[in-house]
This record gives C-alpha cells, structure tokens and sequence, in this order.
C-alpha cells in the first residue's frame, strides 16, 4: 500500500471470523487509526533470526503475492532504460521495449540485463534494497533484497524459448520457458528449486545486475518491463526495535508490521496489539499485482 491509496475499512469482516495472517488491519488507539499487516496470530511464536531477520514460527517472515515495485521502464529519464543489451547487436532498444533480433548461430547469447541504480546516490549502480516510496529524505539503514519478481507484456512472432536468471547471495537461479507465438501479459519469479544447474553461468547477471532474459530460439518484443522485490521484515535494536525476542503470543494478541519495514512504528518496537483493537480490515481499491497466474512451463 502506497502514499495516496485510497482504502475502505470493512468493520464487519471480522464477526463472524478471525483475523488472518497476512491481513491488512486498521488499529484504532490513542493515535487514531493506523494501517497495520498481521504478522502472527494468538498462540504462534515470533523471534529472530542471527541476521535480524523476523521469524514466525521460526521461519522467515514472507507474504505470498505480496510484491512492491521496483522499477517501471515505461517510466526512463532521457530515454535511458535500466536494461540493456550484453551485446548491443542482439537487441533493439523501441520506444516501449525491447526487440529481440533473430538467431545468428547455435553458440550466440542474447542476454538482456537489469541494471539497478540507486535513487539516493545520483543512479549510480547499486543492488537492490528495501527502501520504500516516499523515503527519500529519510535516513535508516537499508538491507539488500534478492528474491525478484519480473512483469512485461510479451509480443512473441514466433513459437520459441527464453531462459529468465536471477541473482541471488545463495547462488544464480533459473526459469527455462516456452513462449507460444501470441501477445500477452507474463509474470516471472523464481524459487529455490529454480537453482541454477544446467545452464552455464551467466556473466552478465551479478548484484548490481540482479535479472536477465535470454532468448535460445525465437524472436519476441518485451515492453513495459517492472521488476518488483518481496517485502523483508526484520529487527534492528539501533532503531529502536527494542522488543524482546522470541515471545509467544497470548490468546487475544495479534502481532502486526507495517510495509514500510525501515520506518514503520509497530509490534517490533511496541509489541502485539489486543483484538479489542482491530476495529476491521483494509480493502484496497486498486487490484493485486498479480492479475494473472504465474507463469512456469508452457504458455498457453
């Protein structure tokens, strides 16, 4: 949820049920109302990890579908993109995108990469981290983030194969897809079994470079590009998340966080909220991000 979202608050959705994990509640106290995500629920534990990160039930914390925008190639200074060619040949830079330009030989790679920039250091190359809309002026510590996620709306001219890479500490992972001929929507994000094993490693994808397309047969369009990042929760005592850790909840606790991890004001600094104080969930006007299912294998 973002600066400027408008929201509705169902008072009503909880008579009948519970709160669930991953809801997006309104906390009335002394302050007014606040816009909190539930992360733990009564009975279950919370704590943290060696590296600060927040653990449920000794896990990391993560919301599935749960993705916040990273960057919008629609959207380049100068007609700058963040992506660009590993060989400036195979790839034509449109307007809107980006055209791929037909095989030459069996041994030829036509990698299209993401280079991220910092928005707080003049674009200058950097990976990326978990700053959030409307922090710029805003000084706190920030934490790198590699698990990824790539939209684009897909002109494919004919049948053919691209291979999605992603770079993470943990090593680089994988997606290999048939693209049917056809235009439509994609989405892209890569799991651990994705580990990169049968393809040699591919220079170009590193961490300033998080992302990479690679097309093996075929000839397709890319525009409108997004990469998006999963939101990462974690404690950091120098801010002042002074709660103490691990704890389990009560029977009437809930604990919550807030999206914007390095600023928001929640349980890791206050503890849980009782239930008294849910006064109902959050309804977002605008969709989910993920408006169509994610793609893995054939697109049909």
């Amino acid at each position: 949820m973002l600066a400027g979202d408008s929201v509705k608050v169902d008072t009503d959705a909880y008579l009948n049920s519970k709160p669930a994990l991953g809801d997006i509640v309104a906390i009335g106290d002394h302050r007014g109302i606040r816009i909190k995500r539930i992360a733990g629920l009564p009975g279950e534990t919370m704590s943290v990890s060696p590296n600060g990160l927040l653990l449920h039930n000794e896990v990391e914390l993560s919301f599935q579908n749960q993705w916040l925008l990273v960057h919008d190639d629609s959207y380049r200074r100068a007609s700058l993109s963040w992506w660009h060619a590993q060989d400036g040949s195979l790839w034509n830079m449109t307007a809107s995108g980006f055209d791929s330009v037909p095989t030459v030989g069996p041994s030829t790679s036509r990698m299209l990469v993401y280079g991220h920039r910092s928005i707080y250091a003049n674009l200058k190359p950097d990976r990326v981290r978990d700053d959030y809309p409307g922090n710029v002026t805003e000084i706190r510590k920030l934490r790198q983030v590699d698990r990824l996620g790539i939209e684009a709306n897909v002109h494919a001219k004919t049948d053919g194969m691209v291979r999605w890479f992603q770079w993470r500490e943990s090593g680089v992972v994988c997606q290999e897809n048939v693209l049917r001929k056809g235009d439509y929507p994609i989405w892209i994000e890569w799991e651990e079994s994705d580990r990169l094993k049968a393809f040699p490693f591919p220079n170009a994808v590193d961490a300033n470079h998080p992302v990479g397309v690679e097309v093996v047969s075929g000839e397709i369009s890319l525009t409108s590009l997004k990469v998006y990042r999963q939101f990462i929760y974690w404690v950091d005592e120098s801010r002042g998340d002074t709660w103490k850790f691990p704890f389990k909840l009560g029977p009437d606790e809930y604990f919550v966080v807030g999206d914007n991890v390095p600023l928001s004001i929640d349980s890791r600094q206050e503890g849980p909220v009782l239930r008294k104080r849910i006064a109902g969930q959050v309804l977002l006007d605008r969709p989910s991000r993920l408006a169509y299912d994610t793609m893995k294998g054939n697109e049909d």
